[in-house]
Order: structure tokens, then C-alpha cells, then sequence
């Protein structure tokens, strides 16, 4: 039970995280999108001049990026990168949000984070897993602006995307563990007394068999001797040890012995007994081979 409700719970949550995932990627590739759209209307060029067309326009491009910083969907680490390629460079429109030691204006074309930069310089549009200048893991959504030849990247942090979901998975973990102890104590407190029970019927069972004169032996659906009392033992002239997983037609001469398991198999089959469940008599085997009558 403790094991089914710590696995459903596990699933649950990786199910609920992927699928989270899939729609904050989905809501970044929009926003780059809009966006890209958006910025490829206001400064309105042809593409000829760009880097005049870019320090005219970079006030409302400012305006463009803070108005969307404030929106929800971006977060705390959120980060809007307007760029552009010269030569093996890539430039900066924008100064990078978080960037307040060195103060990037550009980075070369081959910089490992500078991934889906390259990509959207290329023409391509999509979304992407890595590290960017921070050496911090984020999600990011490229697109390019191609009139424009420029490119735009938007980014957050996965550690803040993954942040909700850690502290549910430990609160959903918390929940089960809570209640996995509740279900113990509450099964506990009903089955002991039922278990005690048990153990003093098995006991008295125990006791009667042992001291009865009476010869009794359990075998299994298979014939196999799984229990034999003081009595049987001496009946038959065997220790315990040297009957127990034998199968029981060992102590019956021929030719009961070769019908022993075949009237086991056809009582299982059909329910009815031939000679199981009604008295007869017949020879016991004992170990020293001599035969003796048994009811």
C-alpha cells in the first residue's frame, strides 16, 4: 500500500511537471513570436540600415521590452535579448537584464551559450534547454526577425520554473507519507487483536497435535508432508526431519501408493472424493518396512 501510493503520487507529479513544461515552452515560443511580430512593425525598415534603424527606434524598443517585463509568464528571472550579427559577433540591442558586472555588448558567434542566438540568426524559430551567460540551466524561446536581420531571445530560469513543483512534489510527498502512517496505525489497531487471535488458535493448535496420541499429518495440494505430530512419528518410526517435503504415498505400500496422488489430482479437479474425506482401512509402511493397519 505504503509502495502504491508513493509511486501513483511520483507519476503524478513527473506527469504534471512535463506537462507544465510543454505549456511554459509553448507560452515563451508565443511571446517571442508576438513579440518579434511586434518589434518588426515599430521600427518598420527595410532592413538596409539597421543599426540606425535600431538607436532611433531604442527607446520604443525599451518601451516594448519593460511594458512585456511586467506582464505575467516571464518571472522574476525572465529576460528579453535583442541581437544582431557583425561579422563573427554578435551585438546586443539591449542591454542583458541581468548582466550588471561586465556589461556585455557583444560575444562571439561561436559562444556555447550564444546556441539559440545562432539559430535565430539562421532563420530558425523554436524553443531551447541550456545555460546562457550566467552558467545558470533556463528555457528559451528564439525567433528571428529576418526584414530586420535581427533575432530575438526569450528566456527563464528553470530553476524557477521547477520551483512550484519542487515544494508540491514535497508537499504531495509530505501528504502520502502522512498518510501511509494514519493507514498503518489505523490497520494496525484494527488487525492485532484479529492476529493475536490467530496466534492463540494456532497455538492451541499446536499444543492439541503435539499431545494427542492420535498420528496426524498435513501434506499439501501437491501430497507433500508439510507438518508431522509426536504420535505419526512414532507410529510410523520416523523423525520429523526425515519425513518433512516427502510426499505422504512414501508411508503407504503398493499399490495404494501409485493411487495416492492420482485420487489427490481428481479430487482437486471435481470436487469429489473416492477415498479423500471417507474413513477406510488400510497398511501403513513403516521405516523399517513392516506394515501395520491404519484407519
Amino acid at each position: 500500500m505504503a509502495i502504491t501510493t508513493l509511486v501513483v503520487t511520483l507519476v503524478t507529479s513527473v506527469s504534471l511537471y512535463n506537462t507544465a513544461i510543454a505549456q511554459h515552452r509553448l507560452h515563451l515560443v508565443d511571446m517571442v513570436k508576438s513579440k518579434a511580430r511586434l518589434i518588426e512593425s515599430t521600427i518598420g525598415v527595410d532592413g538596409n540600415d539597421i543599426q540606425s534603424a535600431i538607436d532611433l527606434q531604442f527607446g520604443t524598443m525599451r518601451q516594448i521590452v519593460d511594458s512585456h517585463m511586467q506582464l505575467a509568464g516571464i518571472g522574476k528571472t525572465g529576460e528579453f535579448i535583442l541581437f544582431s550579427q557583425q561579422g563573427q559577433e554578435i551585438q546586443f540591442a539591449l542591454s542583458l537584464r541581468h548582466d550588471h558586472e561586465n556589461k556585455l555588448n557583444s560575444i562571439p558567434v561561436d559562444e556555447p551559450w550564444a546556441e539559440p542566438m545562432r539559430r535565430a540568426l539562421s532563420g530558425e524559430s523554436g524553443s531551447f534547454v541550456g545555460r546562457d551567460y550566467r552558467e545558470h540551466s533556463v528555457l528559451a524561446a528564439y525567433e528571428p526577425i529576418s526584414r530586420l536581420k535581427l533575432g530575438l531571445v526569450v528566456k527563464t530560469d528553470l530553476a524557477e520554473i521547477n520551483a512550484p513543483f519542487y515544494r508540491a512534489g514535497l508537499i504531495a510527498l509530505a501528504t502520502a507519507i502522512l498518510a501511509i502512517l494514519i493507514s498503518s496505525a489505523i490497520f494496525l489497531r484494527i488487525t492485532q487483536p484479529v492476529a493475536r487471535k490467530i496466534k492463540q488458535q494456532a497455538e492451541t493448535f499446536r499444543a492439541l497435535v503435539e499431545n494427542t496420541q492420535d498420528g496426524i499429518i498435513l501434506i499439501d495440494i501437491r501430497g507433500i508432508i508439510q507438518f508431522i505430530n509426536p504420535a505419526a512419528e512414532t507410529l510410523f518410526g520416523y523423525a520429523r526431519g526425515e519425513l518433512l517435503g516427502s510426499n505422504v504415498s512414501c508411508l503407504a505400500p503398493s499399490p495404494h501408493r501409485e493411487a495416492h496422488d492420482e485420487h489427490i489430482a481428481r479430487y482437486l479437479e471435481t470436487g469429489i472424493g473416492k477415498v479423500i474425506g471417507k474413513g477406510r482401512v488400510f497398511n501403513g509402511l513403516r521405516k523399517n518396512g513392516s506394515h501395520f493397519p491404519i484407519r
